[in-house]
């Protein structure tokens, strides 16, 4: 289902989860709103892609998402969802795209051993998060884990700290932005 980059307002009825073969779902670019945390994605076994993108939803990632097996690409930046990206997103196997950029999560440190939890996850955009918090740096192996990224962002986070020396163990890194 695609109707990004169109002008519709309101809630996403909660129906709109029952549609079992939906396989991407975008949204993206929209003037959306509401709770994200109240929507249950149990049931959207086939989803493949799910752009929230540029929209105003709020709360917590649900933890139903992470049902989605097939999910591949999860994009919910430029909303207002808080707190911290949940260990279980580590159920997503296939995720190999994650942008969660500017919104309001916490936990820096967290949210970076997470996703060094997948084996093939290539973007990684985490931008205008964490906002004051402390880069985790030191002599640790953390970026032996992320054998495939080829983008990872958290610009505009206002970090503090130093650069950290497990980011020369992404070899395959094409782009940084901090």
């Amino acid at each position: 289902m695609l109707l990004h980059f169109n002008i519709l307002q309101g809630f996403l009825p909660p129906s709109l989860m029952s549609c079992t073969n939906l396989v991407e779902l975008n949204l993206g670019f929209n003037h959306l709103e509401g709770n994200i945390s109240l929507l249950d994605f149990s049931k959207l076994g086939q989803l493949a892609k799910l752009d929230f993108v540029s929209n105003h939803f709020t709360g917590v990632i649900p933890r139903s998402l992470y049902s989605c097996k097939s999910l591949g690409a999860l994009r919910l930046s430029l909303n207002d969802p808080e707190g911290q990206i949940q260990p279980e997103i580590l159920s997503l196997e296939s995720l190999s795209f994650l942008s969660l950029s500017r919104n309001r999560l916490t936990n820096v440190t967290g949210a970076l051993k997470i996703p060094m939890g997948f084996k093939n996850i290539g973007v990684v955009i985490l931008s205008g998060n964490f906002v004051g918090e402390e880069l985790p740096g030191g002599d640790d192996n953390n970026g032996s884990m992320f054998k495939n990224l080829r983008l990872f962002g958290i610009a505009d986070c206002q970090l503090i700290g130093q650069i950290p020396r497990w980011l020369s163990n992404l070899k395959k890194l094409e782009s940084i932005f901090e």
